[in-house]
């Protein structure tokens, strides 16, 4: 299934060589902690905005599934070409052609993604792809050094490590995932809320709220779009925080606390120490992430 690495050899008519585009934004000062954003803008493709450079289209191709990490990777399923990752220094580079219903990045660079009839598997540089599991996953996520979530089909939620292998957190069906890097699980467990895992702690229930999107970084931070009510921020000492009363189709938070959403009429991105919600495009999208 998985062939090697494909350096500047782009599939028929998707990736292109990265230009900068702007996608409808207002510029946004420079802040002592950047974040990187990834976005999938439908008949657009893919882009990436980073704060003192705005928005740059990274391929016009179509993708299912975008992720991002704090150096600015990003990795995509280009629909009908495969899972590709771009790197600033190498451009986008082809890890399989083969189409992946969900993919992931962390910040070392390292790729999960679920294949259909495959199961789960991880890239790593120097190591190419280890095959994690032959279950299918809808859902999987990536943070830290190489830690994967992942929602089995039938089966619940696990978290890979690889000192233990696998470990099943519940049997509940999980609607949306998320890892951050200290190995901590935010699940949206259908009929029953969106919950936090910690080693040590076990699961803990944060709200019976439905959630269309849940997303985890930092100290155990916590994104999420409630459905009917908007999205909000659960933090330890302040418990949850309304953030805005608009639903939006994804959410996602960075390490800092900052929290980006796609909403209709565009997306946009929450920065703590009281600057609010910024424009960053006025074009909707189907896919977005923070770093």
């Amino acid at each position: 299934m998985f062939r090697s690495i494909r350096k500047g050899t782009p599939p028929r008519q998707s990736v292109r060589a990265c230009h900068t585009t702007r996608v409808t934004l207002e510029q946004l000062e420079d802040r002592s902690v950047p974040s990187v954003v990834a976005a999938q803008f439908p008949g657009q493709g893919v882009y990436r905005y980073e704060d003192g450079v705005g928005w740059q289209q990274l391929t016009p191709a179509a993708a299912t599934s975008v992720s991002c990490n704090a150096n600015g990777d990003v990795v995509a399923d280009l629909t009908g070409h495969g899972v590709y990752r771009y790197e600033d220094g190498t451009g986008w580079q082809n890890l399989s052609p083969t189409d992946a219903t969900s993919v992931a990045i962390d910040a070392r660079g390292d790729v999960v993604a679920a294949f259909a009839g495959y199961g789960v598997s991880r890239y790593e540089d120097g190591v190419g792809w280890r095959h994690l599991t032959s279950a299918n996953a809808s859902l999987v996520a990536i943070a830290g050094t190489g830690d994967v979530a992942a929602e089995l089909t039938g089966y619940g939620l696990y978290r890979y490590e690889d000192p233990t292998g696998w470990q099943h957190l519940t049997a509940a069906n999980a609607t949306s995932i998320a890892i951050d890097a200290n190995g901590d699980v935010a699940a949206a467990l259908a009929g029953t809320g969106v919950y936090r895992f910690e080693d040590g702690r076990g699961w803990q229930h944060l709200t019976s709220a439905a959630a269309s999107s849940v997303a985890i970084a930092g100290t155990g931070n916590v994104a999420a779009e409630l459905t009917g009510f908007g999205v909000y921020r659960f933090e330890d000492t302040a418990g949850w925080q309304r953030l805005r009363a608009v639903n939006a189709t994804e959410v996602g938070i960075d390490a800092a606390g900052d929290v980006v959403g796609a909403f209709a009429g565009g997306v946009y991105r929450f920065r703590i120490g009281g600057l609010g919600w910024q424009e960053l495009s006025g074009a909707d999208a189907n896919e977005v992430a923070i770093a």
